[in-house]
């Protein structure tokens, strides 16, 4: 089973809204966990991402 990592472990305080950037999936707002990696505001899961259209 996978240990949860927590954000002070990863050594980057919150998490925050990755600006601009949306879930390609749904198109809720997406939070950006390590350099690369985005995880969907809605289901919880690693997703890709699109811009956020204006």
């Amino acid at each position: 089973m996978a240990e949860k990592i927590t954000d002070k472990e990863r050594g980057e305080g919150e998490l925050k809204l990755a600006d601009g950037l949306m879930c390609e999936n749904c198109g809720k707002p997406v939070i950006q966990v390590r350099s690369g990696a985005f995880m969907c505001t809605k289901e919880g899961k690693f997703t890709s991402v699109v811009p956020v259209k204006p």
